[in-house]
């Protein structure tokens, strides 16, 4: 029996969970992001709190509404398409974790690509973000993944787009804007952030582009960390312009599992050794461990459909507009 198969039959004998008690927004970290042997910061998925934040939940409405009315940028017309070359300065407005609002961050345009480009905060190029530190996160965007991935002779940019789906495209320009930051997060209260989707980008009151923030501080310094982030995130890019309100643990388990396809680490599946965890319903996604909890139920949970079904038949599940269950 394959092993995923087994820990899911295990699953299934064991008695149902208790309900945890919802709290705050954030987790233990795992293994993944150690900045130091004595502190261990708190990862925060912002993403899903930007998602399920009202205002979140209203700019992938209004996209969705204008996709429909066709009032977005059609490609090859878009104004912001060909009028930026390397070297150019942007002001991008970008949410701020600590203060709770948004700031115009000023970037610095480094990579062009077919798919994508590559911004920099222009602040941090005074050494803090060194130019081979952007050429490896290049390579593995555009040209290779790990041995394992889905195609390694292809980047994590085509992966996605293969298995998942293509992006929203709002500007018509058929590229990702990712922009590396020190993402302002707060520190001293010990989480951080790694990267992001913002919804809010999605409409003219953002910045009305596709964009993934992937953060320098601690990411650059674990370059496997970024990278899997940015396979992370890039399936909720994707998945916003399929559906406007996706069941979150679905969401969450195709961005889990679109680390491993890209042939990046795993979760460690701590939840296997907690037997009131065995028999939590699927589909649910609790803050307060999920969280790392819920995140390992759903890397689990689509492993496995791809195991079963096929690597591109579990990356379909992205592309469904029914949510939860039903998708």
């Amino acid at each position: 029996m394959p092993r995923v198969l087994l820990a899911l039959f295990a699953m299934s004998l064991l008695p149902v969970a208790a309900q945890a008690q919802l709290t705050e927004r954030v987790h233990p970290v795992d293994a993944r992001v150690q900045e130091d042997d004595l502190v261990a910061p708190r990862e925060f998925h912002a993403t899903t709190f930007l998602s399920e934040r009202p205002e979140g939940r209203a700019a992938l409405q209004e996209y969705h509404a204008r996709k429909a009315a066709g009032l977005l940028a059609q490609p090859g017309g878009a104004a912001n398409a060909g009028s930026e070359s390397v070297g150019s300065q942007v002001g991008f407005s970008v949410y701020n974790f600590d203060t709770e609002s948004y700031e115009t961050i000023d970037f610095t345009l480094k990579i062009e690509a077919t798919r994508y480009n590559i911004w920099v905060e222009t602040a941090l190029l005074n050494g803090t973000v060194s130019d081979s530190q952007i050429n490896s996160l290049h390579a593995a965007l555009g040209t290779s993944t790990p041995a394992g991935s889905y195609n390694s002779g292809q980047g994590i940019i085509v992966n996605d787009e293969e298995v998942f789906g293509m992006p929203p495209n709002v500007d018509g320009d058929s590229e990702t804007d990712i922009l590396l930051l020190d993402v302002r997060d707060d520190a001293s209260q010990g989480f951080v952030v790694l990267g992001f989707f913002d919804p809010r980008d999605l409409t003219p009151s953002g910045n009305n582009r596709d964009i993934l923030y992937l953060d320098t501080d601690p990411g650059l310094n674990n370059p496997e960390t970024i990278l899997a982030t940015a396979a992370h995130e890039y399936q909720h890019l994707i998945m916003a312009a399929y559906d406007s309100n996706e069941n979150t643990f679905v969401n969450e388990a195709q961005s889990e599992w679109g680390e491993l396809m890209n042939g990046y680490y795993g979760r460690d599946m701590d939840f296997l050794i907690d037997l009131n965890e065995h028999g939590t319903a699927f589909f649910r996604y609790r803050a307060d461990v999920g969280g790392i909890t819920d995140r390992e139920r759903g890397q689990l949970f689509t492993l496995y459909l791809a195991e079963q079904y096929g690597t591109l038949v579990a990356g379909a599940v992205t592309r469904q507009g029914a949510n939860g269950q039903s998708g």
